[in-house]
């Protein structure tokens, strides 16, 4: 009997010693959020995270294709048509397209362009599609033009500009 009494004692004082380091480490955590939430309430009064959430709210309610994703298809584009293999041996394959310039807006696009070889341009390869299909793929770009051709003294091959209107609407039409 004084057995049982003892591992009875024993195990209320285990409950008190449990109960009193578990209410220890709740109210650890409890000052923990305390000051969580006044961080919180901090950034909430400063005026700077106000405009950041105002400047997210209106990101969200966006309902076309941000420009650098315009960006980066069309270098992606550029990269595709950059690994075409050349027909001559003796060319690198690094040097058949280069962008030398790029210049965007609301309306319009305009890229300035060197190629060694008009077939680039026009003819698709078993690797890529011509660089005009793969411009004429993006759904934000409308009517497409190259005016003119230069040959380029400074490197090997022609210059060019080739335009395009922007479709403002092509994401909403997505959608």
């Amino acid at each position: 009997m004084f057995i049982l009494v003892l591992l009875w004692g024993a195990w209320l004082w285990y409950l008190y010693w449990a109960t009193y380091i578990t209410k220890w480490k709740i109210n650890s955590v409890e000052a923990d959020i305390g000051k969580q939430v006044a961080q919180i309430n901090k950034l909430y009064e400063s005026t700077w995270f106000n405009e950041f959430l105002a400047i997210k709210e209106v990101e969200a309610s966006r309902n076309h294709l941000p420009w650098s994703t315009y960006v980066k298809e069309i270098l992606s584009i550029l990269d595709t048509v950059k690994g075409v293999e050349s027909e001559r041996e003796e060319e690198w394959r690094v040097n058949l397209v280069t962008l030398s310039d790029f210049k965007v807006n609301l309306e319009e696009l305009s890229l300035n362009w060197v190629v060694s070889n008009l077939k680039l341009l026009y003819q698709s390869w078993a690797t890529a599609p011509s660089l005009i299909t793969s411009f004429n793929s993006l759904d934000f770009l409308d009517d497409i033009q190259i005016r003119k051709y230069e040959r380029n003294t400074d490197q090997r091959g022609f210059s060019f500009t080739l335009s395009a209107k922007v479709n403002k609407n092509a994401w909403e039409e997505q959608q």
